[in-house]
């Protein structure tokens, strides 16, 4: 495959999933994935307007090394290992990890949510979100997810992202810097 064919099969071509039911159709074999929102009304502002203005509903694209199943559906949409689309579509929706939750621990950026929180977040991730994948060998999808993030730029990926959002990375080092302690 080339980046025309991935961006379209990740944005343009194939059949969103809803999030709930991820769980019975994504492989377990490595490639790219995209993350979709069902209406940009149901974030809060700024995100709303940015994904009107560019006229899409993706929110994040993202990589999966060995299997679309862990990454994707494990860790972003069920949380059950640290995930950046998890922390950072929290963050967005307003939550914040417990203070000083990570005082004392060797990483210092994989702030969590209370385990109440958590079961909200994949409440609304439920409701709002789909998904869309497209499996490719593992050293493919590591040549081609920082191209695909560069043309497809969605709304939650700050690396690699162009048009990446400020409030985006200030809304994590926020949430970084209560889960610390340091605010």
């Amino acid at each position: 495959m080339d980046l025309a064919e991935i961006v379209k099969a990740l944005d343009l071509d194939a059949k969103l999933v809803l999030a709930r039911s991820a769980e019975r159709c994504v492989p377990d074999r490595p490639g790219l994935y995209s993350i979709f929102i069902d209406d940009p009304d149901n974030l809060p502002s700024p995100f709303k307007e940015s994904l009107s203005k560019w006229k899409t509903r993706m929110i994040y694209l993202g990589r999966a090394s060995t299997s679309l199943q862990k990454r994707l559906v494990a860790e972003d949409l069920r949380h059950k290992k640290p995930s950046t689309f998890f922390r950072t579509i929290g963050a967005v929706l307003g939550y914040k990890p417990p203070a000083a939750s990570l005082k004392g621990k060797k990483n210092q950026n994989n702030y969590r949510f209370t385990p109440q929180d958590t079961r909200s977040m994949i409440n609304w991730i439920d409701c709002h979100l789909s998904v869309r994948w497209v499996t490719l060998p593992r050293d493919e999808a590591e040549r081609w997810e920082q191209s695909a993030i560069r043309a497809v730029r969605p709304l939650l990926n700050t690396s690699n992202n162009p048009d990446a959002l400020p409030e985006v990375a200030q809304l994590r080092e926020q949430c970084r810097a209560i889960a610390r302690g340091s605010v």
